[in-house]
């Protein structure tokens, strides 16, 4: 039976797209371009912070990870050790992160960990968020391994519990210099976290606060806004003083309070 339809014709559809096209039938006018690129920037407007967000999140909770690991480090360190810790400071409470210095190359707390080989991985003394050269793994200003008359710094600190002389070496124990602290009297305090002389050294890393290791190996998140007002008053750059020495250690007993 015969068709009324009429026979397909490809050239035909083509002329007719093309006449579509070419009197404006089926294409973007500039007023729908433009709706189009504002829900695009709007969106991108409402991603961006969720994905710095995430990305925040991420990178704290793998410097958690990093500090749990150099916690048990430090706690099987201790255990064979008859239990003591190096909770240990020169001079400023703030010198309180050091791997080796320059006064005879002397290893210094997290140095004894490597020294005496409980760590075979440098990466572990580091938070991959830490920008500050002073801090961050084998830079100009903080070479590794560590070189003569170089300081070398970990970017996590211990806490300053026991004032040592410089040029006590920790590999033994010299005469009036009191016996460090023991771990048993630790277990809920706080005995490691990311570096935070003052204000500006947090911001420079995870912003809102840092990550603590306590005495029984776990981790936690401490809000800064939580911190002494002292602490929270230290100008920046200036910790390196006896004055402040308090204030940290104020710092430090709010984390114990926070566990």
């Amino acid at each position: 039976m015969p068709s009324d339809r009429p026979a397909y014709n490809p050239a035909a559809r083509h002329r007719t797209f093309r006449d579509a096209l070419r009197h404006g039938t089926g294409a973007f006018s500039l007023v729908e371009l433009l709706v189009v690129i504002s829900v695009i920037v709007i969106l991108a407007g409402m991603l961006l912070p969720v994905i710095g967000m995430v990305k925040g999140a991420a990178v704290r909770t793998a410097c958690a990870s990093t500090l749990r690991q150099l916690g048990a480090t430090t706690i099987a360190w201790s255990g064979e050790n008859d239990g003591i810790i190096y909770l240990s400071y020169e001079n400023f409470q703030a010198y309180n992160s050091f791997l080796m210095t320059n006064e005879f190359n002397c290893n210094k707390q997290f140095g004894l960990l490597w020294a005496q080989d409980f760590i075979d991985n440098p990466r572990i003394f580091f938070c991959s968020a830490e920008k500050r050269l002073g801090f961050a793994f084998n830079t100009t200003s903080n070479v590794w391994p560590h070189a003569h008359n170089t300081w070398t710094s970990s970017a996590y600190a211990n806490r300053p519990a026991w004032h040592v002389d410089k040029r006590f070496a920790m590999n033994a124990q010299p005469a009036g210099i009191s016996a460090p602290p023991l771990l048993r009297n630790y277990s809920r305090r706080a005995i490691l976290a990311d570096i935070a002389h003052d204000p500006s050294v947090v911001a420079s890393r995870h912003r809102s606060g840092v990550n603590v290791c306590y005495g029984d190996g776990h981790t936690s998140w401490f809000d800064v806004a939580k911190a002494s007002n002292s602490w929270k008053a230290i100008p920046p750059g200036l910790a390196w003083q006896n004055t402040h020495n308090s204030a940290i250690t104020g710092l430090w007993t709010s984390f114990d309070s926070d566990p």
